[in-house]
């Protein structure tokens, strides 16, 4: 009987610990290891909440478990021995998934096809869930290709397909979070040409004091730029960016748009459509399953793609008037035997008429957020001081805030805009003063709050506001929504996805999941951090047209030019520890950082 306890409890041990293994693993090989130490510098503590998620489905029975204090010290010490195991399972099974077969020096290593100067992948097929997502796809890359289509429909996929494949390739993925306790002198100065990699660094913005900083300092954007540097100093044959412009400032994006041109082999997937235009000569369309290439940027990709859709319709409705005339004589002559011969043969023809699939139907996305105006002052600042972590980020702020207006904020990585967003959002909740985190000047020198402010609040990093084991459905139903409800407002943001966990959609899957949670609550003061991030080119003009229509306030922080023309009553500028209005547009605003 103990044999069999035993027994029963190692096995459900062995489970545990492989889901453990599997749910450390599903989050890790999103990101661009190379190394031990890197791996090292992974923050596991985002990790615990969803193991011990998995740790809870086995007690106590499994277990056998005799009190809560037994099965705490059980449960940390499972978690302890599953992550002490999984960096070198990651390190020697998966390292493929990161820079695959970059220094591969095997002769018979088929991982990579070439014909002359060709790079080519055959025979892709990707598959998720039982969900096939492409298939008997063939690629041939020789220049700089920008890969577009909608969410959910598996780029980023067929990014990390492509690196298993290609020997010498790059690949940087859309989110970097390390926290890693290296300085960016300890990370690239030292392992790549000095004189270049100071080079980039400087383009990315980067001055002589910031390389002796630990990365871990950084904010998202530097941190990205940091990768970026690291993947452009990398010797490949291919380099492939999945959303490299999320998380960058204006001037850095119109610097790494001037780099890209000069990378011989290069695919992007982007929605940044003036990014695309140019930085790319290629468009791949992934659409039904299939890719298309298009010549040109992503301008030239949509007036060909237009007339692509117009003639295939001509096409069809072609064949469909033969097919039928055709059939037509079949029926009438099919008894007539000396009309046997042309039956026959018109038989034959219709057998042989290729089958014409039709473009997809493009798909009406309209997002919505229901507000009443405010009139007036909703916030004022007056010579207004504020600390982050004992870091001065704003002296003597002067600004007030009116309902109805769209505020956009620009500036450089790091100078304060995202703090700018959380500072106004703690104040309304009441928290401003907590000296360990947020502390602002005096009472008086805030000089007025409104008090019927609904705040909905788009954060940079906002896949953190959502619990990734929670499935899509009751994520919005436990918002008090009946079920039918809850349907119809996904279905509003294209979202069909009811039973899938969060964790299993894709990233802008998850964006539109949190705007449609934001949108319920019906908030009159939307505070949004680069909302831009990882939709579609759909989702973003429908995104950008329900803002239009919103009635109440817009504080935005963007460096999306497509998204941001037209839509802001003002611009300000995040520099020098204040926000200064700038009234010449930001179409002059970028021109004038080609000149600084």
């Amino acid at each position: 009987m103990n044999n069999g306890v035993g027994s029963y409890e190692e096995e459900s041990h062995n489970k545990l610990h492989q889901e453990i293994i599997d749910e450390y693993i599903s989050v890790i090989k999103e990101f661009p290891f190379s190394s031990q130490d890197e791996i090292n510098e992974f923050p596991y503590k985002e990790l615990i909440p969803n193991l011990k998620v998995r740790i809870n489905k086995y007690e106590p029975v499994e277990f056998n478990k005799k009190g809560k204090e037994e099965s705490k010290i059980e449960n940390n010490n499972v978690i302890k021995s599953s992550i002490d195991k999984v960096t070198d399972y990651v390190l020697e099974e998966s390292s493929s998934s990161f820079h695959n077969c970059m220094y591969c020096e095997e002769e018979n290593c088929d991982c990579i096809k070439t014909k002359d100067s060709l790079i080519c992948v055959e025979d892709i097929r990707i598959e998720v869930k039982n969900r096939i997502l492409m298939k008997d796809i063939n690629l041939k890359f020789d220049g700089r290709y920008g890969l577009v289509g909608s969410n959910g429909k598996g780029k980023s996929l067929l990014l990390k397909e492509i690196a298993k494949r290609v020997r010498g390739v790059v690949l940087l993925n859309q989110d970097i979070r390390l926290n890693s306790k290296k300085t960016v002198e300890e990370k690239l100065i030292k392992d790549y040409n000095r004189e270049e990699a100071f080079r980039i660094l400087r383009g990315l913005g980067f001055t002589q004091d910031m390389i002796t900083v630990p990365i871990k300092n950084f904010s998202g954007g530097w941190i990205k730029k940091v990768y970026i540097a690291k993947a452009l100093l990398t010797n490949y044959n291919l380099l492939l960016l999945d959303e490299p412009t999320n998380f960058l400032d204006i001037p850095s994006i119109t610097w790494l748009e001037r780099e890209i041109i000069k990378i011989k082999n290069v695919v992007i997937v982007s929605h940044d459509r003036e990014f695309l235009n140019n930085t790319v000569n290629k468009i791949l369309h992934l659409e039904n399953k299939k890719i298309e290439e298009y010549k040109g940027g992503y301008k030239n990709f949509k007036e060909q793609y237009s007339r692509r859709r117009e003639e295939r319709a001509k096409e069809i409705k072609k064949q469909n008037e033969e097919r039928e005339h055709l059939k037509s004589f079949i029926d009438r002559f099919r008894f007539n035997a000396k009309r046997a011969p042309q039956v026959q043969s018109r038989i034959k023809i219709l057998e042989k008429l290729p089958k014409l699939e039709p473009y997809k139907d493009e798909i009406k996305i309209k997002f919505k957020f229901q507000s009443d105006d405010i009139k007036g002052r909703i916030i004022e600042f007056k010579n207004y001081n504020f600390r982050y972590k004992d870091k001065i980020i704003f002296k003597d702020l002067n600004i007030c805030l009116r309902g109805g207006k769209k505020m956009l904020i620009v500036g450089k990585n790091g100078t304060g805009k995202s703090t700018f967003l959380k500072m106004i959002l703690n104040l309304i909740n009441g928290i401003g003063n907590d000296k360990n985190e947020f502390s602002g000047g005096k009472d008086d020198n805030i000089k007025f709050i409104n008090n019927k402010l609904k705040v909905g609040y788009f954060a940079q990093y906002h896949n953190d506001q959502l619990d990734m084991e929670e499935r899509v459905l009751p994520c919005v139903m436990k918002n008090k929504i009946e079920e039918e409800d809850a349907r119809s407002l996904l279905s509003t943001f294209n979202l069909s996805l009811d039973y899938q966990k969060i964790r299993n959609i894709s990233g802008g899957e998850k964006t539109k999941l949190n705007f449609a949670l934001i949108s319920i609550t019906n908030p009159n003061l939307l505070l949004l951090d680069e909302p831009t991030n990882h939709l579609d080119v759909e989702s973003i003009d429908a995104l950008k047209e329900a803002l239009k229509e919103f009635k109440g306030t817009l504080i935005c922080i963007s460096h999306d030019l497509t998204f941001i023309k037209d839509l802001f009553d003002e611009i300000y500028i995040c520099e020098n520890n204040t926000l200064k209005l700038y009234n010449k547009g930001i179409d002059e605003y970028k021109k004038s950082l080609n000149f600084q």
